[in-house]
């Protein structure tokens, strides 16, 4: 499948919103001013569009490959997702465990719930990566629906 113009464009228009939402909501937590940074005040929309066009594209991809069974769908994301998460997850902690020693303060370190939760990727608020909740979101939504078999997904 070649890449879909429309559709990287409106991505981009997402990355800016959720960006622009992002520098907003910092600047209020801080008690600035938020400038121009105001009209990005509902820019967390910008996430729900990134599901859509990812649901788009992974219903898409899976419908043009007529090998593409529930399980190697299932498999192929586990090892798209997984190991470069955990890999990242792991160089968070060491990097929070170094500034930890460094400072000596440990108070700010994860507990052990909260890195059971991480590595598994439950639906949980208490996530060590704070934005690990749409991975978490997107493997409860690919567990529970994956694509259709591509019989299915042709209408056969």
């Amino acid at each position: 499948m070649g890449k879909i113009v429309s559709l990287q464009i409106l991505r981009g228009v997402a990355a800016t919103l959720v960006a622009g939402f992002h520098l907003f909501a910092a600047a209020e937590a801080e008690g600035a001013d938020p400038g121009l940074f105001r009209l990005f005040s509902g820019g967390e929309i910008g996430v729900d569009v990134f599901f859509v066009i990812s649901g788009f594209i992974i219903f898409h991809i899976s419908r043009n490959r007529p090998g593409m069974t529930r399980s190697a769908f299932l498999q192929s994301r586990f090892w798209r997702i997984l190991p470069p998460y955990w890999a990242i997850l792991s160089l968070y902690i060491l990097a929070a465990l170094g500034l930890a020693a460094l400072l000596g303060d440990r108070g700010k370190l994860p507990d052990g719930s909260s890195l059971l939760i991480s590595y598994l990727l439950l639906p949980h608020p208490d996530q060590v990566i704070v934005i690990a909740w749409t991975l978490s979101l997107e493997r409860c939504s690919t567990r529970s629906s994956p694509p259709p078999s591509s019989g299915a997904a042709r209408g056969g």
